[in-house]
């Protein structure tokens, strides 16, 4: 079934073209071959796969050539499950052939040389042959590595048979570089976590790409977290990774020394045995005395930890140029590979470190159950426990003896099947305890532990749907908007307790505010201009909210800066003014901008806060923030949105939209 699970997976990377998918894949192939002592067995599965490569791949690579809407799916989807289907088959066989094949030693050392030596020509045969065009290995290396950080455009799709025969970066080259300036910037505590996006607005060369993340693990972690962070985040994945392999790295070190130190009894220099009848010493075998020296080549202990292993060095390796880990579904398996490695690592060295862990040791079992139940008091002669005679004393014999107490004989007062009922409950309760003990480790901390472990994994489940939460608030009063207004801005802003560094509650509120203002300006009443001035004004607001909250993001300084473009607009309509504004042209060029001149065909005086219908400034608090962004004169609100847009100018020089406005 595994087998099958990873032709399928294999197949899908082909259709979407992978090129990260397929090159980390066959980095964790050379790690698997060498780290794992099933070398022999890990080949012959492979080639199930290999082989229905060559069935899969004309059909899967259709998508790239003829694209998805030519080809559809079905074809896809019956090749997927054809292969998969086929391998879990061949899978089955394979185990079941296992049994019966039987390798010795000295041809798996013949096999894998012969295997090894093969791949090198291989590779090296082809190398020549496939470089010759271009001058050979190295002038190609140094070709491809020059087309791969060009801060060129991408190849064109025109001219090749699969995408992964073209070389490119996409835009990486530039995207590492600004991770790396990041660091550099703040080696030590970095800019923050998921802060990158905005040290790419401020930093980058191109406009082509607008990625949200460095497309590398080790690069993010540093650029955004610094030496603090990748200290914590490497030091773990390091000391797995030695956990895991420390056990297999120093069995054959182990082996050495048992045998060159500890000699055996079978020794002629230390054992006494009689001469043969030669007068020659016994000989001593030498498996008795020399270990076999495989440095932890045992496929039925080390295998299953080292494919977990490589299975986690596959992730770091994608991880490394792509952002898949941020993924969870992909993260979280990496995951368990590693702690299941280090669990049966654990489980059966005890701890990684027996060394470490005696010297931290507090003993706390519990103390163990008693097995013997005290005798029943009862009124009358002192109960005595029966015993049996050996089998070897008379049959004619009673069974059991009989104690004279006081001058009184007592006679046992349970039956034998009851005292067997009585020794089965005491079996039982003494293997509880012993199952209670294998799942209680020593120490004092053991219970607090696991208590604040539940706590703690409790209190991440809630901290984790709380963003969920927020969002789907924010969406219900979207949805309220329409019909009241009021209530909706309350709805939105009441989720900044449930996130308080969140800047989208007020992005809602803020979007909730032009959007009751340029319904406003559509009603046709007497008093829409004090709607529209309203409800702009505390637009405004609620984007310096949402500033104060992410200073660094550009786009958010930007929006307030339209917002008050569009406020001064509103007012110099409304004020009778007639802006020469061509908006047909503007409105696309500068997003958020909106037409107003509506508003210079109002006659009656402009309301004052809160007293227009459709205002959504209906308490003392909101009608204040209103009149102090009314109050501004023309060059103060002009003023006001030059300093918005000249900061998010600042922190994305290449926005052109910020230019337009």
């Amino acid at each position: 079934i595994a087998l099958g699970l990873a032709t399928g997976l294999l197949g899908l990377s082909i259709m979407t073209q992978s090129r990260g998918a397929v090159w980390s894949l066959g980095l964790s192939l050379v790690i698997m071959f060498a780290v794992s002592p099933a070398r022999l067995r890990t080949i012959v599965y492979m080639l199930v796969p290999a082989l229905l490569m060559v069935y899969e791949f004309p059909t899967l690579n259709r998508y790239w050539l003829e694209g998805p809407e030519a080809v559809g799916g079905s074809i896809g989807a019956r090749t997927l499950a054809t292969a998969a289907i086929i391998a879990a088959f061949m899978g089955m066989i394979l185990a079941l052939l296992e049994r019966w094949v039987r390798v010795s030693q000295k041809m798996k050392t013949i096999f894998g040389t012969v295997i090894l030596a093969a791949a090198l020509a291989g590779a090296v045969y082809g190398s020549i042959a496939l470089t010759s065009d271009v001058g050979g290995p190295l002038k190609w290396i140094s070709q491809t590595w020059q087309q791969f950080t060009s801060q060129a455009s991408t190849q064109s799709d025109e001219g090749h048979e699969s995408r992964f025969t073209m070389v490119s970066s996409t835009g990486r080259v530039d995207i590492w570089r600004v991770a790396w300036k990041s660091f550099e910037s703040a080696p030590v505590m970095g800019v923050g976590a998921d802060n990158f996006v905005f040290q790419y607005d401020r930093l980058r060369s191109t406009q082509t790409s607008k990625p949200k993340q460095a497309h590398s693990l080790e690069l993010q972690i540093l650029g955004e977290t610094g030496l603090v962070g990748g200290v914590l985040a490497f030091g773990g994945m390091i000391l797995a990774v030695a956990g895991l392999m420390w056990p297999r790295c120093t069995a054959g070190w182990l082996g050495a020394r048992e045998a060159w130190l500890r000699r055996r009894r079978t020794d002629t220099s230390v054992r006494d045995d009689p001469p043969t009848a030669e007068g020659e010493p016994r000989p001593v075998e030498s498996s008795t005395r020399w270990c076999n020296l495989r440095w932890g080549n045992r496929p039925i202990v080390y295998g299953w930890e080292m494919a977990l292993l490589a299975g986690s060095a596959y992730w770091l390796i994608h991880a490394s140029v792509d952002w898949l880990w941020q993924v969870p579904g992909v993260t979280i398996p990496a995951m368990l590979f590693m702690a299941a490695g280090i669990a049966s690592v654990d489980a059966r060295a005890l701890v990684l470190w027996p060394r470490v862990r005696r010297w931290l040791k507090i003993d706390g079992r519990r103390p163990p159950v008693e097995t013997n139940r005290p005798p029943v008091k009862t009124s009358g002669p002192p109960y005595v426990q029966p015993t049996r005679r050996p089998e070897s004393a008379d049959q004619t014999a009673p069974v059991l003896d009989v104690v004279r107490n006081d001058d009184f004989f007592t006679l046992p007062r349970r039956s034998d099947q009851h005292s067997t009922k009585a020794g089965r409950g005491s079996r039982h309760a003494a293997r509880s305890q012993h199952a209670f003990e294998r799942m209680q480790p020593s120490g004092l901390l053991s219970t607090v532990f696991r208590g604040a472990l539940v706590a703690l994994s409790l209190a991440v489940l809630v901290l984790a749907g709380l963003p969920y939460l927020s969002l789907q608030i924010q969406r219900s009063a979207i949805a309220l908007a329409a019909t009241d207004g009021v209530r909706a801005a309350d709805r939105a802003e009441s989720t900044r307790f449930l996130q308080p560094s969140d800047p989208g509650p007020y992005l809602t509120q803020a979007g909730i505010y032009i959007g009751a203002a340029t319904a406003a300006a559509a009603s046709g009443d007497n008093g829409r201009a004090g709607a529209v001035l309203d409800n702009l004004a505390l637009s405004i607001h609620s984007f310096e909210a949402a500033i104060a909250r992410e200073p660094a993001d550009w786009s958010l300084r930007y929006r307030a800066g339209v917002a008050t473009l569009n406020l001064l607009l509103a007012t110099e309509y409304a004020t009778g003014s007639t802006p020469q504004l061509e908006y047909p042209a503007l409105i696309p060029r500068i997003p958020g901008l909106v037409d107003w001149s509506g508003l210079a065909a109002t006659s009656e005086p402009i309301p004052a806060q809160g007293e227009a219908a459709g205002s959504l400034a209906a308490d003392q608090t909101r009608r204040d923030i209103a009149a102090g962004y009314r109050s501004l004169s023309r060059s103060g609100l002009a003023e006001l949105a030059l300093d918005f847009l000249g900061a998010a100018g600042e922190r994305n020089p290449l926005a052109r939209q910020v230019e337009e406005a």
